[in-house]
């Protein structure tokens, strides 16, 4: 029987190359297999990257920062019912509800999020179209925003967003109910 002396170098090179084709999946296969499987997953990549690009160019994606809305719209009404009660009147594929509201220890929460569509008259409560977040002070809408055609939504680039006119009278209104020691933080500190 031969003995060849153990190298020690070699055998982990070795062990380590081995490892290194298990975890790509190689180990077993042949040069010819190994580039064949690689030319399937770009072919797969390109398939995957052309149905995006396919997909995408369906939506359209509004990126005009809110320069193009119309402000208002002669087929869409916004009425503030009181703080957190909003009547939308009109026909639009998606709305965003802008709110906030304070926490028992008086810090502000605030909230910007789609709603849903309005198919003619729809009427809106905060605790309704958010009845998993609790509110102790508020909520205070502050605005609503529609989008007439189908696509992201993006805050600041509708097609049609009011602002809440009692916005101020609504927050004294739930400052005078404030019955803890301390105050309320201002909802609005950049504001002058």
């Amino acid at each position: 029987m031969a003995t060849f002396p153990w190298n020690r170098t070699l055998a982990g090179r070795a062990i380590r190359s081995r490892t290194a084709r298990l975890e790509r999946g190689v180990l077993g296969r042949t040069a010819r297999g190994v580039r064949a499987a690689r030319l399937v997953e770009t072919g797969r990549r390109a398939q995957d990257r052309e149905t995006a690009r396919s997909r995408s160019s369906d939506a359209q994606i509004r990126t005009d920062g809110g320069s193009e809305q119309s402000g208002t719209d002669e087929t869409v009404a916004i009425e503030f019912l009181d703080r957190e009660t909003v009547r939308i009147v009109g026909d639009l594929e998606e709305t965003m509800l802008s709110l906030f509201w304070w926490d028992e220890s008086g810090r502000v929460g605030t909230i910007t999020e789609p709603i849903g569509g309005v198919d003619g008259d729809r009427t809106v409560t905060v605790s309704e179209a958010f009845p998993e977040q609790t509110f102790a002070y508020g909520p205070v809408v502050t605005g609503v925003e529609g989008f007439t055609t189908p696509g992201p939504s993006v805050p600041g680039t509708g097609d049609v967003s009011a602002s809440n006119p009692d916005l101020e009278r609504h927050v004294e209104a739930v400052r005078d109910e404030y019955d803890e020691g301390g105050e309320l933080e201002d909802p609005f500190p950049d504001a002058s």
